[in-house]
């Protein structure tokens, strides 16, 4: 569960604890990211990487 565009703080549609409620719920990690910056961005790369290839050894 991916949130983008964290640099746009004042336009907020979603809030964070709602996603993170979701997040658990569907047992999936959540990332807040921002294209502009940068920020978590190789971090979800990385993390989507992983989780792919661990489901291949399994």
């Amino acid at each position: 569960l991916i949130g983008n565009k964290i640099d746009l703080k004042d336009d907020r549609k979603i809030i964070k604890p709602m996603s993170e409620h979701l997040s658990e719920k569907l047992d999936a990690p959540y990332y807040e990211t921002s294209a502009m910056t940068g920020n978590n961005v190789k971090d979800v790369f990385h993390k989507i990487a992983e989780m792919v290839f661990k489901s291949k050894l399994s």
